[in-house]
């Protein structure tokens, strides 16, 4: 846009815009001109920290965390993050996460909540707080709940046990190869 001076909004908006939510940075700090090294390169040590008083929330405002999965993550992510709160509609990637805190959210999780299901690709998929927490939650929902058939629950937990079973058969068969 030239010289014209942008907000930080229009910043966050243009980049939501060609980006997906999680590559969108969570600070920015203004600059007159980069700090340089005697060879003319970025001094990454000499940049400015970002403020971040005013930690980053979603556009509803603070959600306290609504049930027990959600308040273990909530923990996770406050240490891992380095933030005081984490509420349910809280981003992880909004908050300051980035990829490699991700792996390190993702194997807490998984040790903390026993949650074998997780894959580093559902911190992506679900970057909020209760998009993930519901991921995570085995328990059945809505008005079918109520009625579980325990014997089509084992079949499907059957017919998935097999078909894991032959795909692992191929790709050992693959391998030989």
């Amino acid at each position: 846009t030239g010289d014209a001076a942008v907000t930080e909004e229009e910043l966050r908006e243009r980049l939501g815009a060609a980006l997906p939510d999680y590559m969108v940075p969570s600070h920015f700090v203004a600059l007159e001109s980069f700090p340089l090294t005697p060879n003319k390169k970025i001094d990454r040590k000499a940049l400015p920290v970002p403020d971040q008083a005013g930690e980053a929330r979603s556009s509803e405002g603070f959600v306290a965390p609504e049930n027990d999965i959600e308040k273990e993550i909530a923990t996770i992510w406050k240490r891992i993050l380095g933030v005081r709160e984490v509420g349910s509609k809280d981003s992880f990637f909004a908050l300051g996460g980035h990829s490699l805190l991700a792996v390190q959210a993702h194997r807490e999780i998984r040790d903390t909540l026993g949650a074998a299901k997780l894959t580093i690709t559902d911190i992506f998929r679900f970057p909020t707080l209760a998009a993930l927490a519901a991921h995570l939650d085995d328990r059945p929902k809505g008005p079918e709940a109520a009625e579980v058939d325990p014997v089509k629950l084992a079949e499907r937990a059957q017919a998935r046990s097999e078909a894991m079973s032959k795909r692992r058969e191929m790709r050992s068969a693959r391998r030989a190869i």
